[in-house]
């Protein structure tokens, strides 16, 4: 069954942790808000900015790995802490794995659409 765009589940809470990861790299929230109305449009349908570009000491690597948590279909997102984490650490050491790499680039590109859309 594939996840539909606001299901509630560990897809959810991986977008939350994802969030906390670019605040904790960035020490910038991912997404800006000022109302809870704004949260929602803002969370569904902006890119924050790569934490690479906010930290550049950071390996481009751990943009994958934060785009792929922060992803915005569900079926794109981790749905693993467990792998997200992992992913998370072999990034910080610039030893991604392609497979993984290339995940996120369909993510961002699905990402990209979905923002042109909009």
């Amino acid at each position: 069954m594939t996840p539909r765009v606001g299901a509630v589940g560990p897809a959810t809470d991986l977008f939350a942790l994802g969030a906390l990861v670019y605040r904790a790299l960035t020490g910038e929230p991912a997404f800006v808000a000022n109302n809870a109305a704004q949260a929602a449009y803002v969370a569904l349908n902006v890119q924050p900015p790569p934490p690479s570009k906010l930290r550049p000491d950071l390996p481009d690597d751990v943009d994958a790995v934060v785009a792929l948590a922060l992803a915005k279909r569900l079926e794109d997102r981790y749905s693993d802490p467990a792998a997200f984490a992992r992913d998370l650490r072999e990034a910080s050491h610039g030893m991604l794995e392609k497979d993984v790499r290339a995940r996120a680039k369909r993510a961002q590109s699905h990402d990209l659409a979905l923002d042109k859309s909009g």
